[in-house]
């Protein structure tokens, strides 16, 4: 399921063929965590925030191994990158879904 939602994410954003303009105060935090139905060795919840300036962050802890560990991952995403994330979510009106 991660994979497939990484999939649809990163397929979106190679459809957008117009950059957004990315406010100072832009951040995406996605975040996965197994239902009541995860067993050891299933996908491991994650969590990630992607900033305005680019810089990004994933967390992963990959529990019921004995020795419970959190993986760290930083990267950062080119102004571009992040202006097609937004662009993205201007395209499905994801921001004028009701709250």
């Amino acid at each position: 399921m991660q994979a497939r939602v990484c999939s649809i994410l990163v397929a979106i954003v190679a459809h957008v063929a117009t950059a957004a303009t990315v406010s100072s105060d832009f951040e995406l935090k996605a975040r996965f965590f197994p239902d009541g139905s995860w067993n050891p060795g299933d996908w491991n919840p994650w969590n990630l925030r992607i900033h305005a300036d680019g810089s990004a962050v994933q967390n992963t802890s990959v529990l019921g191994t004995g020795t419970d560990r959190h993986i760290v991952k930083k990267i950062r995403l080119s102004p571009s990158a992040v202006a097609k994330i937004v662009a993205a979510f201007q395209e499905v009106h994801f921001f004028n879904l009701p709250r």
